[in-house]
């Protein structure tokens, strides 16, 4: 899980490090933003489904 999370923020930041306008580095946000995000929602799921027993289906 660490992984999945680290991997992606370094990979962003060194990309916002050697942004050099603006926009660049208002693009990099945007994808951080979206990769949280994404993140959150993945490994969210994952625990409500394990806080209650997981294993059903809608």
């Amino acid at each position: 899980m660490a992984v999945d999370f680290y991997a992606p923020f370094y990979l962003l930041l060194s990309i916002s490090d050697a942004a050099l306008s603006e926009p660049e580095k208002r693009a990099t946000a945007e994808l951080f933003t979206a990769h949280v995000e994404g993140f959150i929602e993945k490994y969210a799921s994952d625990g409500e489904e394990a806080a209650d027993g997981g294993d059903h289906k809608s």
